[in-house]
């Protein structure tokens, strides 16, 4: 289990791994083999006897990483590098999927196969 923050909601497809995409970004030490991931939001109760909430946000679809040259290479050789984990990761919305998962086409396919 990890934990995170949410970093940015926005309405603007955001451009992640060169494709402009509907996500909503997280704040988080995520590692390479989550994506696919439920992510969950968690609002804690301050009253005692009162239940903790929480909600599917959607899936997780990978983590930004940052690349950098380890070292420079003065004759124009091939350039070792450091790909190091930015701490963000993509969440592909709960709304967005369920749009995935009810759509025309998959729709389509359901009833042909009943």
């Amino acid at each position: 289990m990890r934990f995170g923050r949410i970093a940015l909601v926005t309405g603007e497809p955001i451009s992640w791994e060169g494709t402009k995409m509907n996500l909503y970004l997280m704040e988080s030490a995520s590692s390479g083999g989550t994506s696919g991931s439920p992510v969950f939001l968690y609002r804690g109760s301050l009253q005692p006897n009162a239940y903790a909430l929480f909600k599917l946000a959607g899936v997780m679809t990978g983590q930004s990483a940052t690349v950098r040259p380890a070292v420079s290479v003065p004759d124009g050789g091939a350039i070792p590098a450091s790909v190091s984990n930015a701490g963000i990761a993509g969440i592909v919305p709960c709304h967005r999927l369920y749009e995935i998962l009810f759509g025309p086409e998959l729709e389509a396919l359901r009833t042909k196969n009943q």
